[in-house]
């Protein structure tokens, strides 16, 4: 994660999130674990609220060399994992993390003091934004890679990977009133 001022165009902070290993530098020629891969890091929407960041992140690492290149249809999402990291806007200090059993492809929606996000692995999870405390979790009828969204005091959730056992799409709504 890199911050930028936009007025000075100068760099105010940068912090890690999520695994990392042989990013950065030249690659050897023979293939190695390069994390993250082509479909991890910080790949969906980010949340601001109250001067904090809310990231999703996936840890999911691939392979790369210096002559070969690894194929983005040759990736099974469902082998990573997933984070949630809160970061002090203006330092990029890390307030908080959870880690996620699957990759945390939900993107960070905010409503009232509580950060939303959901997993490839089809949970939505709802935390509370001062501590990270989990409130609530629920698993869908199939695996999530889209933002939750809130309308008035609704959250919408649509659930549409299917997994092995052929559980199907849908769209879910739940009450944000308490």
């Amino acid at each position: 994660m890199v911050a930028w001022n936009r007025r000075t165009r100068q760099r105010v902070w940068t912090t890690s999130v999520g695994v990392h290993r042989k990013d950065s530098g030249p690659l050897p020629r023979r293939r190695v674990t390069v994390c993250p891969g082509l479909l991890g890091g910080v790949e969906t929407p980010m949340a601001y609220a109250e001067s904090r960041l809310f990231v999703p992140v996936v840890d999911l690492c691939g392979w790369g060399s210096a002559v070969a290149r690894q194929n983005v249809a040759s990736i099974d999402p469902a082998r990573g994992k997933g984070r949630l990291v809160a970061l002090n806007a203006a330092t990029g200090r890390p307030l908080w993390q959870r880690r996620l059993p699957s990759p945390n492809f939900g993107c960070a929606t905010i409503a009232g003091n509580v950060v939303f996000t959901s997993t490839y692995g089809g949970v939505v999870y709802a935390f509370a934004m001062g501590d990270g405390s989990l409130l609530w979790q629920r698993r869908m009828g199939a695996g999530v890679n889209a933002c939750p969204a809130v309308a008035g005091d609704m959250l919408l959730v649509g659930a549409g990977i299917r997994r092995p056992n052929g559980d199907a799409p849908e769209l879910v709504t739940f009450g944000l009133n308490d």
